[in-house]
């Protein structure tokens, strides 16, 4: 009997000290996974109107490049979401908690699944195809918003260095531009009486480019909207988020309209901007003016019965619609 009960307690010692030792090995992995399996997470900031949110992306691409196994490396790859959870559209793995990595994601995904080529990455992934933003663009739509992120570039880090609490986090940012356009009436459209709906209308931007490659070619490394050379210049019809009514007939009505552009510098005469008021037709013709990623811009028009001007252009980051709005005389 004192040999069965010795040899229990033997059995039951080395089976604790498998047990701690497997623990003390999954400690030993850190941030790491012990499975391997690339989990993520995911941050949209700010929230805008007619853009995509933490609350609101469903899906994104993600591309992984391990420059020390690179059997590890991985072309886009569809992340969807799933009860609040990210869930890829195949396993992936990490190679090693000290392998060093470049790691790129990219929302809305990509219809072509084979754009980028991860396997010569010293030429730097480029995407060959064309994107563009919405002609017509509306609230409800987010199909022109782009997203991107970069985990790690010239400066490979190592899995382990990635990762917060197991998991890949994901901080997006707004590849393009936002443009918030606020019209300011003159007190003669209060004559007869103060307008209580909105008396803009037909509100079209015209000059800019549609079409831009995403790239890393720039900016060191961070992804960016590239507007090809030879531009053909389209129009964007944005869309009605605001309308004030002047609180007295001294006062001034406001109309505010947004819409995304593709970052990129027009020259003066290039941008215009078509509208009515109370049904008369007007155009503002632009100055030179700069659209940067990642950036709300904000033009103000002081709309007269005979004539549109300037009141301000200012640029901030990207921001919600209830920020002040600056302006410049």
């Amino acid at each position: 009997m004192r040999f069965r009960t010795t040899y229990s307690i033997s059995i039951a010692l080395l089976l604790l000290a498998a047990g701690c030792s497997k623990q003390e090995a999954v400690r030993e992995q850190g941030n790491f996974p012990a499975d391997h399996i690339i989990r993520v997470s995911t941050e949209v900031a700010p929230a805008t109107k007619g853009s995509y949110t933490t609350d609101n992306i469903t899906e994104f691409d993600l591309i992984v490049t391990d420059h020390t196994k690179a059997a590890y490396s991985f072309n886009n790859t569809k992340f969807s979401k799933s009860s609040g959870e990210w869930v890829s559209e195949k396993t992936l793995l990490w190679g090693g908690a000290k392998d060093t990595v470049t790691v790129y994601a990219v929302a809305p995904c990509f219809k072509d699944r084979d754009l980028w080529d991860t396997q010569d990455f010293d030429r730097l992934p480029f995407y060959d195809t064309m994107c563009e933003i919405e002609a017509e663009q509306s609230e409800e739509s987010k199909s022109s918003d782009y997203l991107c992120w970069v985990g790690s570039y010239q400066s490979a880090k190592t899995v382990d260095k990635c990762l917060t609490d197991g998991k890949l986090k994901i901080e997006f940012t707004h590849m393009l531009s936002l443009v918030r356009i606020t019209f300011r009436l003159g007190t003669e459209f209060n004559n007869g009486g103060i307008p209580q709906s909105n008396i803009i209308s037909d509100v079209v931007i015209s000059g800019t480019s549609r079409s831009f490659w995403i790239t890393t070619m720039m900016y060191d490394g961070k992804l960016s909207a590239y507007v090809p050379v030879q531009v053909i210049a389209s129009d964007v019809k944005p869309y009605n988020t605001e309308w004030h009514a002047a609180a007295a007939e001294t006062g001034n009505c406001t109309s505010v309209y947004e819409c995304i552009l593709v970052p990129q510098t027009m020259a003066e005469g290039d941008l215009k901007i078509s509208f009515k008021a109370g049904g008369k037709a007007y155009e503002w013709v632009a100055p030179e003016l700069t659209f940067s990623p990642n950036t709300t811009h904000t033009l103000t028009l002081k709309v007269g019965k005979d004539a549109v001007i300037a009141g301000g252009f200012t640029a901030t980051e990207w921001v919600n619609e209830d920020s002040a709005i600056l302006e410049t005389e």
